[in-house]
């Protein structure tokens, strides 16, 4: 009943400006840049307000006119505000001054803009300077996981950003989206409990409930739905699968249960109504169940198909 979808949680996509800026790579260093103006500017950033990102970064560059990390924020800043060409000559001037910094920075930026082929090959130049940046690897892999192709290599980049870093959270957690979704579920339970013993998280015992169903390993699927609920409670996709798990041991009090709290939270989902409905066909409720399978259909006409209507 519970099938896998990446979309569950889509890919993580490069974090723009700040992962390369600030947030764990091993090539930024902080020690010439005025710090209070580069805080300034990185939260201006965060907050989407681009023009004042601008005008900090310039303010840093009348002092280091050759710091390619002030460069590449500008370049950002820029490029956010759709001054194209301008972010162009800034980025270049960041590659210039550090090859590998530059170029991470641009691929983040065209990331941003969903152009992941250039940002491919952004994140490559970068790796042509300096191959052991786990960040880069992984913005690579993201890159090319968006084109929808050569799944191959992007599975190659993130296990080389695991290499790289093996506390690298995220890159277990896109590897084992990936293979998920190639239905190599073993190696994608591997990867996910992996990330798990890293930074617990619910899309991640989401997902892992929904491939040991798929294993017919239904009380494990049970017991990972409900640490996703432990840790968002509001979820009507955990509260589905956790009547998924419960529905296949044939607790379908329990199973009906689940399935009702998914609709407390969202009276519109369709798959949580024929849930219901097959919970309730099996405690011997065909009423009810009949009332539930024709909500569902109402919802999602598509089950109609399946009900043989």
């Amino acid at each position: 009943m519970s099938t896998v979808s990446t979309s569950m949680r889509p890919f993580i996509a490069a974090a723009l400006s700040f992962t390369i800026l600030t947030g764990g790579t091993k090539f930024v260093q902080a020690q010439d840049m005025p710090l209070r103006i580069q805080e300034d500017a990185l939260a201006a950033q965060t907050q989407g307000n681009y023009p004042q990102a601008e005008t900090l970064w310039r303010e840093v560059l009348e002092d280091l006119p050759n710091d390619a990390k002030a460069l590449s924020g500008l370049g950002i800043a820029l490029l956010s505000q759709d001054r194209e060409d301008e972010a162009e000559v800034a980025f270049q001037a960041a590659i210039q001054s550090d090859s590998a910094l530059g170029y991470a920075a641009w691929g983040a930026a065209l990331a941003s803009q969903a152009q992941f082929a250039e940002a491919e090959a952004a994140y490559r130049n970068a790796l042509a300077s300096d191959s052991t940046l786990a960040d880069v690897h992984y913005n690579l892999g993201v890159a090319i996981s968006r084109q929808n192709e050569r799944l191959g290599q992007a599975e190659a980049a993130y296990r080389e950003a695991i290499r790289l870093d093996p506390e690298y959270d995220d890159a277990y957690y896109n590897l084992g989206s990936l293979l998920e979704q190639q239905q190599r579920y073993d190696e994608a339970q591997v990867a996910y409990q992996s990330a798990l013993k890293i930074k617990p998280s619910f899309d991640i015992y989401n997902n892992l409930g929904s491939i040991l169903n798929i294993q017919k390993r239904h009380e494990e699927s049970e017991a990972a739905y409900r640490k996703a609920i432990q840790l968002k409670a509001a979820s009507v996709r955990a509260h589905r699968g956790l009547g998924d798990a419960l529905f296949f041991q044939e607790r379908y009090e329990a199973s009906e249960a689940a399935y009702r709290a998914a609709l407390a939270i969202d009276p519109d989902f369709a798959d949580a109504h024929y849930g219901l409905g097959v919970a309730l066909f099996a405690l011997g409720n065909g009423d009810e169940a009949e009332a539930s399978f024709q909500e569902a259909i109402r919802l999602k006409p598509s089950y109609a198909s399946v009900l043989g209507r």
